[in-house]
């Protein structure tokens, strides 16, 4: 036993110095791949950048992967770390690796090394790879295409200083309040610190080495004393002569915006010395369904921080009716009443044609797939169109059949999506997926402009049999935005189509997935209703979704194709785990195109039964969220358009999204949504009634005097006013004074307020009325 001991430890202490051993990192960076290693080091992340952490120490520095083993460690925790070389797309990580101990949490951070002017591209090199990095003096972020833009995305690359090769990445991973996600890209001249990484999957395709700056949480962007604006420009009160914008700081500024129609020359102003952190302030004497740019200021005494120019639109002059409309049948047992679903049954096809019928100007078709076999003839009712006068123009993806086109009149000129070459150097174009229609968006009649989109193709399994859905807007202002999108990819505002931009035809003026740019409004308010706007991959629309679900009070429902995202599916297990009560919540994906990959497979412990695959063989081709659609207090909205949930949705293709603030909207969605959870054998679904205000709304009665524009509150015996609130859009609260007058009636100065949505709230002792009030 003795002698056995003594050689099972002699054979011990012999491996280990050559196997399991601890070593500097410089040491470990230089054994072989697949080695096994044990390093000690500082964390210099935490999990915004998701599961991995690159550790460094006196020597070095290196990443360590595992999917759950680094969870709890955290920026500035010291640990050991065991693992094997692996390299993985260029960038030297311990994959597989293990937490050993964490030695000691929260010590100092390894000073950065400093980079600067010319010499910052000097710091993209293996020597630094896994190492903390500062670049002082820089000047802007941009996109990748070199556009500025107005919230950082996840997963997505950025430049510094506009440069291809000081190339930074922000992680899905880095949200919150101290996150990056969501926020803007800071102005002025600031430092901006990361840890140098490397991601090159294929050298062949234009990637040469990969390097990039991963960029942590938002003070990884370290700004100077002056007002520092921290978010986007937030736009409310949408009025057809004005909206009031809001913002924040980091510290305490004036606020002041610049104005005009012409971004290069925006020549009105409206401020406010007074200092604040938060900032609102409104313009007036606005034209209707005008398109306005917008750049925010704020000064201190020690500088002066200012935003990037943002579109915005007032409202129009239009009835702002919203239709939508249904492939497959709905259930309107569910439906609120006289707010029933329309169940279009094999006439999708007509009431497309029928809306081309009603083009008297011009109209702007951008469609993934055309084909008009089983179908009433969709490209005979284009050639009526521009046969009687009107112009069109028509964008289609260049990989589809679109056989439709094979007849279309060829005075019609047709702009196809690229499908080779670079848009810029290591990126490919994806598809042009949109499917849209804008008529009349410029017609002297606000009543006439119309917008066709939602989800369904232009083909016969897509019009009758796949699970789609159509939503139409006769709104002048966001049919003027379509415009704007189509004429970004067509490449000019006549009816002659511009050569594709790509990195070898740069003087190309029609541009297609990432070379497009953020230059549309985001914000509207269609007939009361407010309406948000992105197209992608430039308008960060996974940064919509993510925040639309965070927002659910009560409950949610998804209907997708297809969802990829990991980011999404984590925030839907974590918002259905914090939903209090009886959580109705589902989610409806396509077996072919999500299920039992990773998304789904991150719901299924948490959703169970709740997680629904379709069964059958029709396509489930909806691409839609409903949160709170039975709460008029809780925001109820519908997100949907042609995004699929994936990575190529939000970063490649050419893609619509519309959200839809109203009750009504989301009551006929969740119609349609319980006929396919009945369909697919999915758990009982909630039977919702409209959800009223605590108080009986009978104990209140208001209206708008419009002469002297004051809020007039009449109560009952039973219930008497302790308290009012009028909040915007944003969520601000108004500051209001109710005033008693002798006839029991309490009447609110509304003469500041700006013309749009506020939701009031009215607290005594019998409960809280909410409803909304349109000025």
């Amino acid at each position: 036993m003795i002698k056995s001991f003594t050689i099972s430890l002699f054979a011990l202490l012999f491996i280990l110095p050559r196997t399991y051993g601890q070593i500097t990192i410089a040491a470990a960076r230089l054994l072989p791949v697949g080695s096994p290693v044990l390093v000690a080091g500082t964390a210099l992340n935490g999990p915004e950048l998701g599961a991995i952490r690159y550790i460094q120490d006196a020597t070095g520095a290196i990443a360590a992967y595992h999917a759950t083993a680094f969870a709890s460690v955290n920026r500035g925790d010291s640990i050991l770390v065991s693992g094997t070389n692996k390299m993985y797309n260029n960038l030297l990580e311990l994959d597989p690796s293990s937490l050993s101990s964490i030695i000691a949490p929260g010590r100092p951070m390894p000073a950065p090394l400093v980079y600067s002017g010319a010499n910052m591209a000097t710091a993209f090199t293996e020597a630094n790879e896994g190492k903390l990095i500062i670049f002082t003096g820089v000047t802007s972020i941009t996109t990748s295409a070199g556009a500025t833009f107005t919230a950082f995305a996840g997963n997505t690359n950025y430049l510094i200083n506009g440069d291809v090769a000081l190339v930074a990445r922000v992680n899905n991973a880095s949200t919150g309040t101290e996150g990056i996600v969501g926020k803007p890209a800071p102005g002025g001249t600031f430092s901006v610190m990361g840890i140098m990484s490397q991601f090159c999957s294929n050298p062949a395709t234009g990637c040469t080495n990969g390097y990039q700056l991963l960029l942590r949480n938002y003070d990884d962007f370290i700004l100077g004393d002056g007002p520092n604006i921290v978010t986007g420009l937030s736009q409310t009160n949408i009025a057809t002569d004005g909206f009031s914008v809001s913002f924040k700081t980091q510290n305490q500024g004036t606020t002041k915006l610049i104005y005009g129609t012409d971004p290069l020359a925006l020549s009105n102003t409206v401020e406010s010395v007074t200092l604040d952190t938060n900032h609102a302030i409104g313009i007036s004497g606005l034209q209707p369904a005008t398109l306005y740019y917008v750049r925010a200021m704020s000064a201190n005494v020690n500088a002066t921080s200012e935003s990037p120019i943002v579109p915005m639109m007032t409202a129009s002059l239009s009835s702002g009716s919203i239709k939508t409309y249904f492939i497959q049948p709905v259930n309107t047992n569910y439906a609120f009443p006289g707010n029933e679903a329309k169940y279009l049954n094999h006439l999708s096809d007509d009431t497309l044609i029928a809306y081309i019928n009603r083009a008297q100007e011009t109209m702007d078709i951008a469609i993934y797939n055309w084909n008009n076999n089983n179908l009433a003839n969709i490209t005979a009712a284009v050639n009526a169109a521009f046969i009687r006068g009107v112009q069109v123009r028509v964008i289609a993806d260049g990989g589809s059949a679109n056989i439709g086109l094979n007849t279309l009149n060829p005075a019609i000129k047709v702009q196809r999506s690229p499908t080779t070459g670079n848009p810029i150097p290591g990126a490919f174009f994806g598809i042009m997926h949109n499917k849209f229609v804008a008529i009349d968006a410029n017609s002297t009649n606000p009543n006439r402009p119309i917008v066709w989109t939602g989800s369904t193709n232009w083909t016969d399994d897509m019009m009758n049999d796949d699970p789609n859905n159509i939503i139409i807007f006769q709104d002048q202002s966001l049919a003027k935005a379509y415009v704007m999108e189509f004429e970004e990819m067509w490449g000019s505002t006549t009816l002659t189509p511009g050569t594709v931009y790509t990195s070898s035809n740069p003087t190309g003026t029609a541009k297609f997935g990432n070379t497009k740019v953020a230059n549309t409004p985001r914000e509207f308010n269609i007939g009361g209703k407010r309406v948000s706007l992105h197209f992608s991959p430039s308008d960060a629309t996974n940064n919509a979704i993510l925040q639309t679900i965070q927002n659910t009070d009560r409950a949610f429902f998804v209907a997708n194709f297809v969802m990829t995202r990991t980011d999404i599916a984590y925030a839907l297990r974590d918002k259905y785990a914090s939903l209090s009560g009886t959580n109705c919540s589902t989610v409806i994906l396509d077996d072919t195109g999500s299920g039992g990959g990773p998304p789904y497979m991150i719901l299924l412990p948490v959703l169970g039964n709740n997680l629904i695959l379709k069964n059958n063989s029709t396509i489930f081709h909806h691409k839609y969220l409903i949160s709170d659609p039975q709460d008029a207090d809780s925001d109820p909205t519908v997100l949907t358009g042609s995004h699929n949930w994936s990575n190529a949705g939000d970063q490649r293709n050419d893609e619509n999204t519309v959200i839809v603030h109203d009750l009504n909207i989301a009551n006929q969605f969740h119609q349609e949504y319980v006929a396919r959870i009945v369909q697919y054998n999915g758990p009982t679904p909630c039977n919702f009634t409209a959800i009223e205000p605590s108080a009986s709304a009978d104990k209140w009665v208001w209206w708008q005097d419009e002469n002297s524009e004051k809020l007039v509150l009449k109560c009952s015996s039973q219930a008497k006013v302790a308290s009012i609130q009028v909040v915007d859009m944003a969520g601000r609260v108004m500051n209001v004074t109710g005033v008693a007058q002798s006839n029991g009636n309490v009447e609110v100065d509304t003469r500041r307020f700006n013309k749009g949505v506020y939701v009031i709230r009215l607290q005594s002792s019998q409960g809280t009325y909410t409803t909304k009030w349109i000025k």
